[in-house]
Parts: structure tokens; sequence; C-alpha cells
């Protein structure tokens, strides 16, 4: 998304990403040790599930704490954040090409045999997306041979093909998706790396 972003802009860029490891205890600490070791990026991504309705509650109670700290230390970090939360679980994503979902497991399934039934732009009502997930996978798994069902995909498995594979014009029925996008564009603004 980042090097769509810039290239509409007629930027280039060489686009780096660094693994952060959780460290501490509690949400502030963790945040507050991921900006120590992101001290020299643009941009530091936050993630958390909202885990309600409500986006709010989750920035009040598990982000804006490690916030606090990084806007109070004087210790060399990174102060530029992105923040996404999205309203339901981060699965819900996945289920927004269906088609990729089924190239993905392997299946010939039709969506109404897996239970993929659902408006696109509702994706974000769905109460359990990941159990969504897990169930057409298994009603994928159980039409197989027996001898087949010991390699039948995995949910773990289908999050990084699908990730390097979903056409994000797709995402933009999600609100957390166009969230995290404005929030990632002001933090190139506030770098100067877009207009």
């Amino acid at each position: 998304m980042i090097e769509q972003l810039l290239l509409t802009q007629g930027k280039q860029a060489t686009i780096q990403w660094q693994t952060i490891e959780k460290k501490g205890e509690g949400s502030s600490e963790i945040i507050f040790n991921a900006a120590i070791q992101a001290k020299y990026c643009t941009t530091l991504i936050l993630h958390s599930d909202a885990d309600d309705r409500n986006p709010h509650n989750a920035f009040i109670h598990k982000i804006k704490p490690g916030l606090d700290s990084i806007a109070e230390s004087d210790l060399n970090v990174c102060k530029n954040i992105t923040i996404v939360i999205p309203i339901t679980e981060t699965e819900a994503w996945m289920l927004v090409d269906r088609e990729l979902l089924k190239e993905e497991m392997n299946t010939t399934l039709s969506n109404r045999e897996l239970g993929l039934i659902y408006q696109t732009n509702r994706i974000e009502r769905i109460a359990d997306p990941k159990q969504k997930l897990e169930d057409a996978i298994n009603v994928h798994r159980l039409q197989l041979s027996r001898r087949r069902r010991r390699s039948a995909v995995t949910i773990a498995e289908l999050y990084e093909p699908i990730s390097r594979r979903v056409i994000l014009q797709k995402l933009e029925v999600l609100n957390a998706y166009s969230d995290f996008k404005e929030s990632l564009m002001n933090a190139l603004r506030s770098k100067k790396l877009l207009n």
C-alpha cells in the first residue's frame, strides 16, 4: 500500500520493514519498547483489535497509555505513530475477496457450501470472522479424502499468501482499512514523503 501511495504522487522510495519484538508487560510498556526499537523508522504501525463495536475504547485503554509514555520520553524513540484498530477481528479483511480465499484454500466448493454468504460491504458486522474462516476451512477439509485431509490448509497458512495477493481497492469497503490508510498517509505527510 505504501508503495502505491508513493507512486500515485510520483515519488520513489526504498521501503524497508523492521520486525519489532513484543517486549514488556502491559500495552503501555510494549508500545514504548516498540517505539524504542523503531527509533530510526519513518513510522511505527500499532495494531489492536477493538474487541467491541467501539474502537475508541481500544484506543483509550490499549493505545493511549503507550502514546503518553512516548510523548513524555526524552529518549530517542519513534514518535510518528500509525494506528490500526479494526472494529472486528483482523481476519475480516481475509473475507473481502472470496475467490482469492477459495483459490488459496484450493477448493472448488461454492460460497454457499463454504458458508461464505454475506454482503461484502457488511463484513465488519460479522461477529466472528475468524470462526467463519475456520468453518469454511473445515467444510473444505471434510470433503477431501481421509489421506488428503492431513494436508488441508489451515487458517495460519492463509494469512501471508492472501495478504500478498489481495487487491487493496477491495479492502476499501472496510472502515478499519480506510482509517488505517488515512493514518498512514498522515504519518507519511508529517515526514514530507506525501503531499
